[in-house]
């Protein structure tokens, strides 16, 4: 499974927790366990792949951290967001901004621009060009602030 689906299952996982009172562990266990994801196959062709070793961990380990800074990174975003207040911030816009923001400050192995580009496309495909637009400037921001981050990519 390329990162890239990886990215997408972990962002439904993530937008699943973030609107229920399950924890990250929880739902992850529930939509990865090979059964119920093979099951998943007939809705979304997204979760045509077998699910390798390499992609659960890569996916349990975004939603957890995700999951455990959600504050942290809601910070951020509300402070990157200028002029916007985040609960006037789609739900599905936050999702895709903590996960991006999580790689570039969690994941050595994730590229800076690589997580932007991501997110970029990720709200292409789940929001709309407005959120594209909206999340490459407020990563951009965030980014340019934290020099240290930027040498991650």
């Amino acid at each position: 499974m390329t990162r890239t689906k990886a990215r997408q299952i972990a962002l439904q996982i993530s937008f699943a927790v973030s609107n229920s009172d399950q924890n990250a562990d929880e739902v992850c266990n529930q939509i990865l366990d090979q059964q119920y994801f093979s099951e998943l196959q007939t809705e979304n062709e997204l979760y045509s792949e077998e699910l390798d070793d390499r992609s659960r961990e890569y996916i349990t380990k975004l939603v957890g951290l995700v999951d455990q800074h959600k504050e942290e990174l809601d910070s951020y975003i509300a402070k990157y967001s200028q002029g916007w207040k985040l609960d006037r911030i789609s739900p599905m816009t936050k999702e895709i901004l903590r996960i991006a923001m999580c790689e570039t400050l969690y994941f050595d192995d994730v590229p800076v621009k690589v997580a932007i580009n991501e997110a970029v496309e990720l709200a292409k495909i789940y929001d709309d060009s407005d959120a594209a637009t909206f999340i490459n400037g407020v990563m951009g921001g965030f980014v340019k602030d934290n020099a240290d981050i930027e040498n991650n990519g």
